[in-house]
């Protein structure tokens, strides 16, 4: 995955989990939408001014939307790739259809973390 997708990702990633849509970041950042847009696709990458201000925003340093963790870039690319296939799918969702998909997701984390407990054993 090349790099200005990875970040777009992350950036995209640590925008909604901090509760803000496109519209109220690209506020926040006195960027457009166009460009918040642009950026999470991995259309385009953003400048040192851009990061500076999504990191003050988001309350994360700089250096959290290039840090994929580790040293097999495979294995967090694929996450990435797997995350922004997630939130691509969330907005397609009514609230029920959102409501469902995170019991699901928990149940599959129950499950892994009992699974994980009973192999230590």
């Amino acid at each position: 995955m090349k790099l200005k997708k990875a970040v777009g990702l992350r950036i995209r990633d640590t925008r909604t989990r901090v509760g803000l849509t496109q519209q109220k970041l690209s506020d926040e950042i006195e960027r457009s939408v166009e460009t918040i847009r642009s950026i999470e696709r991995g259309a385009t990458a953003p400048g040192f001014e851009t990061l500076e201000r999504l990191s003050k925003t988001f309350g994360v340093p700089v250096r959290d939307f290039f840090d994929f963790g580790g040293a097999d870039a495979s294995i967090n690319s694929r996450r990435l790739q797997l995350m922004g296939t997630l939130l691509d799918a969330v907005p397609q969702l009514d609230d029920d259809g959102l409501e469902l998909a995170v019991k699901m997701l928990e149940t599959l984390v129950q499950q892994r973390s009992a699974s994980n407990h009973e192999s230590d054993s």
